[in-house]
């Protein structure tokens, strides 16, 4: 019952965070929502940004095992689609991680370029380095360019959002992405 309650705080904060932004998120607001007391959110959660980024943590982790299920495609260009879908379909969840990465940006270690995450862009960058063995790519630099990709990505995902595109305009929007980062590949 225990954990049962906490996923249920933090995926219906996911929520709210997705399509709020933290200072307009409030633990009264959860616990209504939650149907649970804000005692027992507080049981668990000492204080919003504890929450917040458990919540980051918990989005995380779930969204490593679900990439982990994916079979991969023989080809980098395959492999690309696929992770741009993998995306989109967790839209949510990919803004979410977003909003709290830009609000809470000096908690993460700097990277050479950056603050940007290792999670955000190490798929991308397995993806490049699996086209440059094949021959579809060659790329010098593949975690810099997996790190534009990432940010183009995840820029498209951030202007949908909340409105989910319908199964016709995802193909469409998932091929545009597509075809244009593969151009810049090639």
């Amino acid at each position: 019952m225990e954990t049962n309650t906490k996923s249920k705080i933090l995926n219906i904060t996911k929520k709210m965070f997705a399509s709020k932004c933290q200072k307009r998120l409030s633990m009264r607001d959860l616990a209504e929502k939650t149907n649970i007391s804000p005692s027992v959110i507080y049981h668990y959660f000492q204080d919003k940004d504890i929450l917040l980024r458990q919540m980051f943590d918990h989005i995380q982790s779930d969204l490593e095992v679900k990439i982990r299920k994916i079979k991969p495609k023989k080809t980098a260009a395959a492999q690309l689609e696929q992770y741009i879908l993998f995306q989109m379909n967790h839209a949510e969840d990919i803004v979410s991680t977003l909003k709290y990465y830009l609000m809470y940006r000096k908690s993460f270690n700097k990277q050479q370029g950056g603050y940007i995450p290792k999670q955000t862009y190490i798929h991308i960058k397995k993806i490049l380095e699996h086209g440059n063995k094949n021959k579809e790519f060659n790329i010098k630099d593949t975690e810099a360019k997996a790190k534009i990709i990432a940010h183009a990505i995840n820029g498209f995902i951030m202007e949908y959002y909340p409105q989910k595109p319908n199964s016709k305009e995802i193909k469409r929007i998932l091929l545009s992405i597509h075809r244009l980062i593969l151009k810049s590949l090639k």
